[in-house]
């Protein structure tokens, strides 16, 4: 959606009256190129601070400047609405702030009229019955009325112009990063949904909701929150039309942001040709199209449930000839250059990157590592699709290394065919050196002062087949291995669940480059049962009519899943599962057969409600505990319905 203009004049600093104009979502003010604003002042940081819009208000964010952000004389310390007229000050710099949309909106509200100069009645008229006495009592109503008028008019004025300028606090800020709303995407294509929220008291969750009902909630692994919040969550349609999802953010004090919004556009997937299907299906996604029996091909699987889920197998994408790729470095949405970090804390770096080739970013397109310091981090991470000349923010988290020092990252655009293109963006941080003891002489084996190594086990007696958990933890290294696996973060537990006696170690490399070892050993009795091989778990609900009503019959189509299961087959075992349309509604049992073509089963039920409201449907896989999984503790799904009158 086009944004109002918003312009910028520069009151005091240099280039006095120059005039910035702007009309996007997002605008971002520093001193380094490539910012939507430019100032060139040693008192404005690289980036300043930014104006995003939110909920149809201007919001400014200082971006954690040396010299700070002020709105009419006073220094930022949360994020704040702007109106019209305002003054923004970066350092000594000031910039009038001018928006005509804003005016425009904001409600005039009438003053009341300075009371009019005393003047003595006049003198009584003569005594006339019904006459002038009855007139003197309705002008003086009229005039009690039209008080009362100008009495209310005033609050109401006093209202807004309390609310100018007022801060937004006590809530989450929650900006959808990508996809950009107007998207269009096909049935059963994955979307990926990047959120990054904020809060000076931390953001402790991040929910998606799909339509109005709960799809997603991510949670942080920070009890208290943490901001920025950075949450990448995906999202499937399994049926063609316009779906709206929304965002909501909670802090650690119970506090919901205002919901971010945005409307995706799904279009349903190509016809097959016939004898030619579009996917090859593989054991556990039957593929199929909707309230339609797919007419059978031979040697080709095919499924007849109604409606079903379509699945779409994604291919790399390839480059589409005639265009040319290329990306380039537009900013640093989070984690500037040199920003300090304690040993071991999260980073959750994002950039702002440009297509500024031809050809459009479509699945397949990622950001990976390419040279320098990874600091934890995965080495790829997948791209929105971005048509050519857009603008996409990238998301990547990782951990500051145990040793003090600078650290630099450097990250490129990778295509659906392999080929890395477009500017090299970076990352880089300070970590700060953390306090110590003073240094005694210790001897050679060891660990040198500081270093803080901690590796136990939750029981080191079990019976087969049953489990406990390995803990490890480090301090002041510059790295460590638990049995192989790198430790990010300085922390890192696992669940074993050994069958014979068995012994976990921990290696860790101090920071003069000595290596030190730490181990544990789990002691078994008796012998571990036959492994189980299926993990049932409920794969998909969907819901026809999305946005149901009373008198709506409700069509569920559900799938109960299992993604590991015998080389010989049969991929999906006979079993039960059960649902309901919420507490204390009753459960309804349907039976899955085998099935030695595809690891699913897939069943529609159909049911009502009498009252609107809000209702928990849950299913339950191998509700009579017929298969030994191999988690017993994931065949439950819950999804909250929402009926409207």
């Amino acid at each position: 959606m086009q944004q109002p203009t918003i312009t910028l004049t520069v009151q005091q600093g240099p280039k006095r009256g120059q005039r910035f104009s702007v009309a996007k979502d997002s605008i971002v003010i520093g001193r380094m190129m490539g910012n939507d604003v430019v100032i060139s002042d040693p008192e404005v940081s690289r980036r300043h601070a930014s104006i995003t819009w939110e909920r149809g208000q201007p919001i400014l964010r200082d971006l954690g400047s040396t010299n700070g952000t002020f709105v009419n004389d006073v220094r930022l310390t949360r994020p704040q609405a702007l109106s019209d007229g305002d003054t923004i000050g970066l350092g000594k710099v000031q910039l009038g702030f001018q928006c005509p949309a804003l005016a425009e909106a904001r409600p005039t509200v009438a003053r009341p009229s300075p009371p009019p100069a005393y003047a003595p009645p006049p003198a009584p008229p003569a005594e006339v019955e019904g006459g002038a006495g009855g007139f003197s009592w309705t002008a003086l109503g009229l005039l009690g009325l039209a008080v009362v008028i100008l009495l209310a008019a005033a609050a109401v004025g006093a209202y807004f112009y309390s609310q100018r300028g007022e801060e937004v606090a006590g809530v989450p800020t929650v900006v959808i990063n990508s996809p950009p709303s107007g998207s269009q995407v096909s049935v059963g294509q994955e979307v990926v949904v990047q959120v990054t929220a904020t809060d000076s008291r931390g953001v402790t969750r991040v929910e998606l909701l799909v339509n109005g009902v709960l799809y997603h909630s991510d949670a942080s692994p920070n009890p208290q929150g943490q901001s920025p919040f950075i949450s990448r969550q995906s999202w499937q349609a399994s049926a063609a039309g316009t779906y709206t999802l929304m965002v909501k953010a909670y802090n650690a004090a119970g506090g919901v942001s205002q919901p971010a919004v945005i409307n995706i556009n799904v279009i349903g997937a190509a016809t097959p040709t016939p004898g030619e299907p579009t996917a090859t299906p593989t054991p556990g996604e039957p593929t199929a199209t909707p309230t339609v029996t797919s007419t059978p091909v031979p040697d080709t699987p095919t499924a007849t449930w109604t409606p079903v889920i379509i699945v779409v197998t994604e291919t790399p994408t390839p480059t589409p000839t005639g265009c040319t790729l290329d990306a380039a470095f537009v900013a640093d949405v989070t984690v500037p250059d040199g920003a300090v970090f304690e040993p071991g804390a999260r980073i959750d770096k994002i950039w702002r990157v440009r297509n500024s080739g031809s050809c459009p970013w479509q699945s397949g397109y990622t950001w990976v590592f390419v040279s320098g310091d990874q600091m934890g981090a995965a080495a790829s991470q997948a791209v929105p699709a971005t048509a050519a000349g857009g603008t996409v923010d990238i998301g990547v988290t990782m951990y500051a290394p145990a040793a003090p020092g600078t650290y630099t990252g450097y990250w490129r655009m990778k295509g659906s065919d392999g080929q890395v293109f477009g500017q090299t963006s970076s990352v880089r941080i300070v970590v700060s050196s953390p306090a110590t003891a003073t240094p005694t002489a210790t001897p050679t084996s060891p660990p040198p002062p500081g270093a803080e190594i901690s590796l136990t086990v939750d029981r080191d007696q079990i019976n087969a087949g049953e489990c406990t958990w390995v803990r490890a933890r480090v301090e002041y290294v510059q790295a460590a291995w638990l049995d192989g696996e790198p430790m990010i973060g300085g922390y890192k537990e696992k669940q074993v669940c050994p069958c014979t006696d068995t012994t976990y170690t921990l290696h860790v490399e101090l920071t003069d480059g000595s290596t030190t070892d730490r181990t544990v050993t789990v002691r078994v009795s008796g012998v571990c049962p036959s492994p189980a091989v299926y993990d049932l778990y409920v794969k998909r609900m969907d819901f026809s009519p999305a946005n149901p009503a009373v008198i709506d019959t409700i069509s569920l189509s559900i799938m109960i899943a299992t993604d590991t299961y015998p080389s010989g087959g049969p991929f999906f075992p006979a079993s039960h599962f059960r649902w309901r349309k919420g507490p204390g509604f009753d459960w309804q049992e349907e039976f899955c057969p085998e099935n030695s073509q595809y690891a699913s089963c897939a069943k529609t039920v159909q049911f009502k409600y009498s009252q609107v409201g809000w209702y928990d449907v849950e299913v339950q896989a191998d509700n009579r505990n017929e298969v030994a999984e191999t988690d017993e503790g994931n065949n439950v799904k819950v999804w909250t319905l929402t009926i409207s009158p």
